[in-house]
This record gives C-alpha cells, structure tokens and sequence, in this order.
C-alpha cells in the first residue's frame, strides 16, 4: 500500500511539471509592452535649466577690460577694451568691441634698440604697428549653468564661441582681420558679470624685418608700403567686467 502512495506522488508531480512546462511555453506578450531601445523615461517637455538664475534674452551688454597679446615678440603686448553687446535670444548674440594698444615696445623690443641682437640695432617703433581694431563678433552661448566651490557659494557661469571680422588699424594703414576664439562669463549677480575672451587674429600686415633699411636705431621711420606683408596670427585674451542691462 505504500509503495502505490509514492509511485501515485510521483505520477502526480510529473503530469504536474508537464502541465506547466506546457502552458510557460505558450505565455504572449504583445508587442508595445517589450522594451525596445531605451528603458529611460520620456518626458514632453524638457527643461535644460531649473531655475535659471541670469536671463538675457533681448537685454544688452556693455563690457570693458584689458587683453594681452600673448604672442607679440617687439611692441607692448597690453591693451584696453570697450565694447557693445546684444542678446537675441539665450544663445545667440553679437557684440562690436574697439581695441586699443598700448605704446612702446616689450622688454626684447627694447634689447634690440639698443643693439643687442645678433644683427645689430632694430627699432621697431619706426615700422608701423598696430594701434586699434574693432571687431563684429557672432557669439554661440554652448552652456549655461551653476558651480560650486564652497557649500556656501554658488557660481552661474556660461560658455560661448566666438565667430567674426575685424578692422585693423596700422600707423599709416589698414586692413581686414578675420577672428575666433571662446570666452566664458562668471556671474557675480544678475546684472554683473566677469567675462574672459581668448582669440585667435587673422590679418595681412607690414614685417618690419623686411626692411632694406633695417629700421637701425636714429633713422627715419619706414611706410608701410617699404615693407613686405606678413600674415599674423596674434593671440588674445581678454578679461573685464560686463554689465548687463
């Protein structure tokens, strides 16, 4: 009687192990509820910053500082700036600047005034060189968002491209320049910010070693029309304060 409890156990577990083999295999999902390509939620509208703290959409800007050439071998590398921004929208705006050099000439422009190149004196300060531009920028606003270097303070900052055409004035002449670089904005409030632009210039201008008469300390000044032109390519950066209004 036992051995009939125990073979009816068994006969009972396997018809059991059939039956919902049986019935696994025929399970359906339809289609629309399978995940397919993301299991990430989607939603209708999409915020890309919460509670923007700076909105400068149709507002100006009015910006000044100083900038450096940070490529410039024989003239006083420093300048100042003003300039006049408009905000189209939160990511594109355009801005006019006037650049203006500084006189004299750098520490190895001095060297070789006095005669202490390998080729004798050189005073460059009898070429013309480059005393103004303005520049026609088209700026890209990439990024906008907030820092944090304490847990007290909070930074909002932002990243731009900078695209644009620029008058560049000589002693005696000028010409066109074609400019782009980046910049980036710390806001110390809504209406004030520190700005930071670094530039890469593209202009044709007179090479005053190409000079027959090599520009020699105590001679007369040269025109640009007695050099040979040369492409420069300065490099500039900028910092200043920008109000916005």
């Amino acid at each position: 009687m036992q051995k009939f409890k125990v073979l009816y156990l068994f006969l009972f577990i396997l018809i059991s192990a059939i039956s919902f083999e049986g019935h696994a295999s025929s399970i359906e999902f339809p289609e629309e509820e399978l995940a397919t390509d993301t299991v990430l939620p989607k939603f209708d509208n999409q915020t890309m910053v919460k509670n923007r703290y700076v909105n400068t959409k149709e507002r100006f800007e009015i910006q000044g500082g100083m900038g450096f050439n940070l490529t410039e071998a024989l003239y006083n590398n420093k300048s100042f700036h003003l300039g006049l921004g408009y905000n189209f929208t939160e990511t594109h705006a355009v801005q006019l600047v006037g650049m203006f050099m500084m006189e004299g000439l750098s520490e190895n422009g001095e060297a070789l005034k006095r005669g202490e190149g390998i080729f004798g004196s050189l005073d460059a300060e009898l070429a013309p060189h480059v005393e103004q531009m303005v520049l026609l920028d088209y700026q890209f606003t990439a990024w906008y968002g907030k820092i944090s270097i304490t847990k007290n303070t909070i930074w909002h900052m932002s990243l731009y491209g900078l695209l644009g055409a620029s008058y560049v004035g000589f002693t005696d002449s000028s010409t066109v320049a074609l400019n782009v670089g980046f910049g980036q904005k710390f806001y110390l409030t809504r209406n004030l910010a520190l700005k930071t632009d670094f530039r890469f210039h593209f202009y044709q201008g007179p090479n005053p070693a190409s000079s027959d008469q090599a520009l020699e300390t105590g001679s007369q000044p040269v025109s640009s029309d007695d050099l040979d032109s040369i492409l420069y390519v300065p490099t500039i950066l900028q910092v200043g304060l920008m109000f916005i209004f």
